[in-house]
């Protein structure tokens, strides 16, 4: 999946998301406040889990659904559930490199900021690209990873 996609204060609904893959995310933040993908995003766009950069907060951010609904308490809106610290670019490139399996998530950002979280509630759904601002989206790959081997033997460390 390639896309050149100028997203401005929208979400895109893309393909569904394998148990096991690889997402690489290359996008350019143009005033956006908030910029990047949902996992198991339902077809709302309004349940699954929210990774995402604030280019002035200078910060990358997960939030899952429940963070952000009723049942899951009144927040301020810039309330997160995990944050870690990213550089800022100078021309607001980005380029996320997102790892999942099963319940399990990581993704990384500019290869500098690392963040791994979990995912419990939804599976079988799927990506969603989302910017609150300008930001064009200029590739989005998604690549299904395969299992490690059931004959342990077979893995080789050299």
């Amino acid at each position: 999946m390639t896309a050149l996609q100028e997203v401005s204060q929208q979400m895109l609904l893309m393909q569904q998301l394998p148990e096991r893959c690889l997402i690489n995310v290359q996008m350019k933040v143009q005033g956006a406040q908030q910029a990047g993908v949902i996992l198991h995003a339902d077809e709302d766009m309004k349940e699954g889990y929210y990774l995402y950069v604030e280019p002035e907060r200078k910060r990358l951010v997960y939030r899952s659904w429940l963070r952000m609904s009723e049942g899951g308490g009144k927040t301020f809106p810039y309330d997160v559930e995990m944050e870690t610290p990213i550089r800022d670019t100078g021309d607001g490139s980005y380029h996320m490199e997102i790892v999942t399996e099963g319940s399990i998530g990581v993704v990384y950002v500019n290869d500098e900021a690392a963040l791994s979280f979990r995912m419990y509630d939804f599976k079988d759904r799927r990506l969603s690209l989302f910017s609150f601002g300008k930001t064009v989206f200029e590739s989005v790959s998604m690549s299904v990873m395969e299992r490690y081997p059931e004959n342990k033997e077979e893995i080789r460390c050299e």
